[in-house]
């Protein structure tokens, strides 16, 4: 069978380092999509000449000779991440980051700016409802949210401009109902930490509909660098999540 009959079930994710330039992110595309089809660990150079990657006229990455496999990817914090589907899909990873002299309200300040500049009405107001009686869930909402208009400007390929505040990414309806990931999406390696010893635990995730596209997106949180994660991922239609780290 093949291996990449998988997506047809199963948005499979993968998490790893690749330097705070995530200068090797092209690389780690190819390397996953050696682990999804069974080839095992292999480098870019090998993949490359069969799955040749062009950008499209925003910038957006694809496979030129394949079309009925789509990926995306996202820099972050030392971290790439990397997913796969049948047809066009965003991700986008976020950190929620102090500073060393930074606080808990100065984070929450800039969050209200941004959004105020950034965000549809809709969404700023979502942010804003949360900051005085729970700064921090105002926090994440702020990040979810960014997470998620990136990761449809990378399913769409338009990239962030002026129509970034424009559209809102808050559910179609109140929808909120938990994702289950699954494992084994990558042959023969059914443990979620992988090699170089990333760690990354999921706190939570919800998935809903919104722009006639569905959203998946997950806090997650690493121990060992003391910092959480928005992932989101906007795709065609709904799918588990199956995550590798490392």
């Amino acid at each position: 069978m093949n291996e990449l009959e998988r997506l047809n079930r199963i948005i499979p994710v993968r998490i790893l380092r690749t330097g705070e330039d995530g200068k090797d992110s092209r690389g780690a595309v190819l390397e996953t999509l050696g682990m999804i089809t069974g080839s095992g660990v292999i480098t870019g150079a090998e993949m490359e000449p069969a799955w040749k990657i062009e950008t499209e006229k925003r910038g957006k990455p694809y496979f030129a000779d394949h079309s009925d496999t789509a990926f995306s990817v996202s820099d972050c914090a030392g971290l790439t991440a990397v997913c796969f589907d049948r047809t066009r899909v965003g991700i986008d990873l976020q950190e929620h980051r102090r500073g060393r002299r930074d606080t808990e309200e100065r984070l929450l300040s800039r969050c209200l700016s941004i959004a105020a500049r950034a965000f549809h009405a809709d969404e700023n107001s979502y942010v804003k409802a949360a900051s005085a009686s729970d700064p921090g869930e105002a926090v994440r909402r702020f990040f979810c949210i960014w997470s998620a208009k990136e990761a449809y400007v990378k399913y769409t390929g338009s990239g962030i401009d002026d129509y970034f505040s424009k559209f809102s990414v808050l559910p179609d309806a109140c929808e909120s109902v938990r994702c289950g990931g699954e494992t084994g999406a990558f042959p023969g390696r059914e443990e979620k930490t992988g090699r170089g010893g990333l760690s990354l635990e999921e706190t939570g995730s919800a998935s809903f509909h919104a722009l006639g596209k569905w959203f998946f997106c997950a806090e997650l949180y690493s121990a060992e660098m003391n910092l959480r994660f928005s992932l989101c991922i906007c795709a065609e239609k709904e799918k588990p999540v199956a995550y590798r780290f490392g």
